[in-house]
């Protein structure tokens, strides 16, 4: 209990008594959860409220969480009846929340020591900031990877012209939800997690906060993400098609009266996806997507793409050259093209199945 009242003291030291809420959403993710809701619990800023909304989870979820309220009460947990999918499940919990800032921590996640303290007093700071994020661990199977914006080298605020400077420039998509803490405000005006949006609805609104308002950066490592098959957002994006369809979803929705601020910074970044050739591939398929297309959005996806294979190709250049060394000119030239026109033909592929899929869209309409 002496860790509770050292998060309380915290709290009553933030110089501008900003408050945060942290909203769960949760199913059947027993295995993980528990990691989860400790991380939070035992932060050295303590939220103003921990809302857990569990989605008909039908392992022991529930009994893991109602441990954890026995000695921490200011943990709230709503139940489902049936589950409901986890981008409605969170917006229950978003409506029920009443502090100035929003941390939406996954279930199958964990946040690092530090994470919200940091994080609010660099908000405390940057009170016209729309959000703050930072970087992060990916874990894969029994494999750490140390994901770097590499941004800055300390912790600062950037301007919304700023920001689309950096995106230009940086990632594809660099602000993930995972390290994300949003202005309560700034999200309930983009819209909150639009159910309309899928596994997308906190990459869109985050981008949308982050145009509108600026964003905060720390370049720290200060949360653990998990990539797993279980994941409805991971799997979901593997799927070209699926990916396809919500990304016009997304631009559709950009296009709309209420994002008519952003629309041109959505323009010169086209943040939609985790995959640039998927965005590239409508932006190109439909003459209304066409706004979409930039630089950076042909470098992620083409150039950047031919780089790494080259680089590849150095690796094995000693192969290449033994190879090269007992064969003639002739063979050489045919072995060049045969490569040559493999690769046209998977691009003219992929370019008729979404050109194919434009159509089928457009008559279902």
């Amino acid at each position: 209990m002496n860790n509770d009242k050292d998060n309380i003291m915290s709290c009553k030291n933030n110089k501008n008594k900003l408050t945060i809420s942290v909203v769960m959403a949760n199913y059947n993710y027993g295995k993980y959860i528990g990691e989860a809701i400790d991380a939070i619990v035992k932060q050295s800023f303590r939220p103003t409220e921990f809302i857990i909304i569990d989605d008909g989870s039908t392992d022991n979820s529930v009994s893991i969480i109602k441990k954890f309220q026995i000695e921490y009460p200011w943990i709230k947990l709503i139940q489902n009846k049936k589950n409901i999918g986890g981008h409605n499940a969170i917006n229950i919990a978003l409506n029920e929340a009443t502090g100035d800032y929003i941390y939406s921590a996954a279930s199958d996640d964990k946040i690092l020591p530090g994470f919200i303290e940091k994080s609010m007093n660099l908000l405390s700071e940057n009170t016209k900031a729309g959000l703050s994020c930072s970087d992060y661990i990916v874990n894969v199977g029994k494999i750490n990877y140390k994901k770097k914006l590499n941004l800055s080298n300390k912790p600062q605020y950037y301007s919304p012209e700023e920001s689309v400077r950096l995106f230009m420039k940086h990632d594809f998509t660099p602000i993930i939800a995972n390290s994300t803490i949003i202005k309560r405000s700034a999200l309930l005006e983009a819209g909150g997690y639009m159910p309309k949006h899928k596994w997308s609805c906190d990459t869109f609104a985050h981008h949308v906060v982050t145009f509108r308002y600026g964003f905060c950066y720390i370049p720290e490592v200060l949360t653990f993400v998990r990539a797993h098959a279980a994941q409805y957002g991971a799997s979901s994006a593997k799927n070209s098609k699926l990916e396809r369809e919500l990304i016009r979803t997304l631009m559709d929705s950009i296009q709309t009266s209420p994002y008519r601020d952003v629309l041109m910074k959505f323009e010169r970044t086209a943040p939609f996806s985790v995959s640039p050739w998927d965005v590239l591939m409508v932006v190109i398929s439909n003459k209304k997507y066409h706004k979409f297309m930039s630089f950076k959005l042909l470098r992620f996806a083409i150039l950047e793409p031919i780089i790494k294979q080259l680089s590849n190709i150095v690796l094995i250049s000693p192969v290449i050259f033994i190879i090269y060394r007992i064969q003639n000119m002739r063979w050489r030239f045919i072995i060049s093209l045969f490569i040559i026109v493999i690769m046209l033909i998977l691009l003219c592929c992929d370019l008729f199945v979404s050109w194919r899929d434009e159509q089928k869209r457009k008559e279902r309409k």
